[in-house]
């Protein structure tokens, strides 16, 4: 999640210098993508992992790795945001001289410096970077590359406020939900505490002390096994958590734990967005794969009563006729 804001990219970001020309290795720590960049500031540089959050606006730095770089930053042109325990975040703004993620290259880079205490962590990767640009998130291969957005759009309609968002439904709740690779779960939004109480409880969640305030909403609780529907997609058996936040038309988040299952295309400048499933076992256990045809539930339900329903019926039938063979043998009728 970020600060709210909106704008509507579609020429490539002033400050991209050049893509890069190959697909980038993603990395992973606590089940979300990162990948490995260099900073390079007023007095040095600094090589870590970057949060790849397409769920958060403008890129930041963290204060740590703008002092190992001697990039200082301005509170009069700062902002404020939320971290995940619900504490009121000031944000710096500086300018980062140059960011580096294998070949490709951003300079003079307006940036955010935000205060977390992750020794490995050098910042954030928000989705500002990707302004004019196809983000190609390549779940099955574990890359990411990014490139120049086409004349010709294709995908489903992504509009972008602040953040990607597309049209979905997770646990019935249909909407606009935001893309966030940032986020590990998927989050619903409920208008009241009774609202997101009755969804949990629909779903055999419970309390969810993990999340606390997240994503501008208070008293998480856990949403159980919900079925997904996402560019034409379905998913089954997912979790993730419902919380309150009245306002907006967004109704929650689509996180890491599903967009894990496809690679995504995301096209910042057409606003466009597009899904191919992975579904392999050992990456989306979720697996349940494109929504049926009507042509494929018939079949589905021919073959259900040909295989299933059929010898059920026909077994005790056979047996009868078998014992009267029997008897027809012994001599008894």
């Amino acid at each position: 999640g970020t600060p709210e804001g909106a704008f509507a990219p579609a020429d490539p970001s002033p400050f991209l210098e050049q893509g890069p020309s190959t697909p980038v290795a993603l990395v992973y720590r606590s089940g979300r993508p990162y990948v490995e960049a260099v900073v390079l500031g007023p007095s040095g540089r600094r090589r870590g992992l970057m949060l790849l959050d397409t769920g958060w606006t403008q890129p930041a730095l963290t204060t740590r790795t703008a002092q190992a770089i001697g990039l200082t930053g301005d509170a009069s042109s700062g902002s404020l945001t939320q971290d995940a325990a619900g504490r009121t975040v000031a944000m710096d703004a500086a300018t980062l001289p140059r960011l580096e993620v294998a070949d490709g290259a951003w300079v003079d880079l307006p940036v955010k410096l935000v205060d977390w205490s992750d020794d490995q962590l050098l910042g954030v990767l928000g989705n500002r970077l990707f302004e004019g640009q196809v983000l190609e998130i390549r779940a099955s291969e574990d890359t990411v590359h990014w490139r120049s957005s086409p004349s010709e759009p294709t995908g489903h309609p992504a509009p972008y406020c602040a953040s990607p968002q597309i049209q979905a439904s997770i646990a019935g709740r249909q909407g606009l939900f935001v893309l966030d690779t940032g986020a590990f779960i998927d989050i619903v939004y409920a208008a009241t505490d009774e609202e997101r109480d009755e969804l949990a409880r629909q779903s055999g969640g419970g309390e969810h002390r993990a999340l606390g305030v997240v994503s501008g909403g208070a008293g998480a609780r856990s949403l159980g096994p919900a079925d997904i529907a996402l560019g034409g997609h379905r998913l089954s058996n997912a979790t993730g958590a419902v919380l309150t936040r009245s306002g907006g038309p967004r109704r929650g988040l689509i996180g890491w734990s599903t967009l894990r299952c496809f690679d995504s295309t995301l096209d910042f400048g057409n606003e466009r967005a597009s899904f191919d499933l992975v579904g392999a076992p050992d990456r989306c256990a979720v697996y349940e794969g494109p929504a049926p045809t009507l042509e494929e539930q018939v079949f589905t339900a021919v073959c259900f009563g040909i295989f299933c329903v059929l010898p059920v019926v026909a077994f005790p039938l056979l047996l009868v006729r078998r014992r009267r063979l029997q008897r027809v043998y012994d001599g008894e009728i």
